[in-house]
């Protein structure tokens, strides 16, 4: 298990050498010849397409989305008390409360958040038809399933054919979700606690180390992993 830093239980992790160490282990583990399911996965981990991880798994509530052991002592009622809904936007790898989707909505901005056509996700579908997105009764268990089912969608897309089509794949997300994250941001469309801002260069200075000490070894492996 890789453990967060000592004194930090964020949800997205800021530390690019925990993330690049994290990104090794599991290389190592694939080089070796083991098979790798990486377990409390949120969107910050679909780097590990390119430590050619086999599978991932996430969940529902946010404690099998990260680990933290505070979250598993926490009382029901506080957790209740903790929650709000939240839709998640594939393309700016952020969530946003409701109240920031109206604002979107109201300044035309809206469409720039829903999944790519391709994921043909059904659960979000209400957000984007042409009302107001807080009046549309969006709740935690269509936004649950929507969130895993877009998950799913872009851990497929996460391991390409070669190496360097892997790193370049999660490289253009990463710059076309700071793009969008920037444009929403400059017209008050913010995703506060969840929002992707810092962890995009995070996960880009975890991948440069991961590819100056794991390079080479998984571009002559890739076929075989």
């Amino acid at each position: 298990m890789c453990e967060l830093p000592v004194g930090r239980r964020d949800y997205l992790v800021e530390d690019p050498l925990w993330l690049a160490n994290v990104l090794e282990l599991c290389a190592g583990l694939r080089i070796a010849g083991k098979r790798v399911l990486a377990g409390y996965v949120n969107h910050e981990l679909l780097c590990l397409g390119a430590a050619a991880v086999d599978a991932v798994g996430s969940g529902t509530w946010m404690n099998v989305r990260m680990f933290s052991p505070d979250r598993f002592q926490a009382t029901q009622e506080e957790e209740t008390r903790r929650r709000a809904t939240w839709y998640y936007s594939p393309t700016a790898l952020s969530e946003f409360k409701a109240v920031f989707l109206d604002a979107a909505w109201q300044q035309g901005l809206l469409a720039n958040l829903e999944a790519p056509t391709e994921y043909s996700s059904p659960y979000a579908a209400p957000l984007f038809a042409g009302v107001q997105p807080s009046s549309t009764g969006f709740g935690e268990r269509e936004a649950f399933r929507h969130y895993l089912h877009c998950l799913r969608h872009q851990a497929r897309q996460a391991r390409r054919a070669t190496f360097d089509e892997t790193l370049a794949h999660h490289r253009q997300l990463l710059d076309s979700g700071e793009q969008l994250v920037t444009l929403l941001s400059s017209r008050g469309v913010l995703s506060q606690g969840r929002g992707f801002g810092e962890i995009f260069d995070v996960v880009r200075s975890a991948l440069t180390m991961f590819e100056a000490t794991r390079g080479p070894t998984l571009r002559r492996a890739w076929g075989r992993l």
